[in-house]
């Protein structure tokens, strides 16, 4: 299951791709998985960049991740108070 990019992680992959900009970062090709975060992630950060209709965006499976059975889904702070910290 796939799950959907929140607002604060949209607010993040922007915030990036001013920062990458700024920096003076210029991509001609990026790589993402198959996910649909992932690429909403990637093409808010070329997008901020103002370079995402001239950069390729190389899609694979082998860059989604892995299953991790009981923790899948959870983020950090969920997986600390499910099983402690550390």
């Amino acid at each position: 299951m796939d799950i959907p990019l929140t607002e604060k992680g949209r607010d993040e992959a922007r915030i990036a791709g001013k920062q990458l900009k700024e920096q003076g970062f210029h991509f001609d090709i990026a790589y993402t998985s198959m996910l649909d975060r992932a690429i909403e992630t990637c093409d808010l950060i070329l997008e901020e960049m103002a370079i995402k209709h001239s950069t390729y965006v190389h899609k694979s499976w082998r860059l989604n991740e892995r299953h991790y059975g009981a923790l899948q889904g959870l983020d950090k702070k969920q997986v600390g108070e499910k099983y402690g910290k550390e």
